[in-house]
């Protein structure tokens, strides 16, 4: 059994490495999240999930997973802005996850 010093110092090391969470804290961040997240808010993610997740499939051709890079989220973010083109509104989706899309009846149309 350790010390208590060593048992002090070994706790104040876990407190000052930021890679780890105290077991209490995530408990709380779970428990504030549970609160913090209305219906509205639970559906308009999900929603957004099952968008991004046929999305994520047809641009980069694997299941979605989650956590995702930032580089995914600024993809995702340019492939479905609409942008100001010589004829009008353009889009820089590609067609397969544009398709994927169409044929799960995420949206209603090709290219728009």
């Amino acid at each position: 059994m350790p010390s208590p010093d060593l048992t002090l110092l070994l706790a104040l090391l876990r407190v000052l490495d930021p890679a780890t969470l105290d077991a209490s804290a995530a408990a709380s961040v779970r428990e504030f999240l549970v609160e913090a997240a209305s219906a509205d808010t639970t559906r308009s993610y999900a929603s957004a999930l099952r968008y991004r997740a046929p999305w994520f499939k047809g641009r980069y051709r694997a299941p979605f997973t989650s956590p995702v890079s930032e580089a995914v989220v600024m993809q995702s973010a340019v492939d479905c802005w609409a942008g100001r083109g010589k004829t009008g509104l353009t889009w820089e989706l590609l067609s397969a996850p544009d398709a994927t899309l169409v044929d799960g009846g995420y949206k209603q149309k090709l290219g728009a």
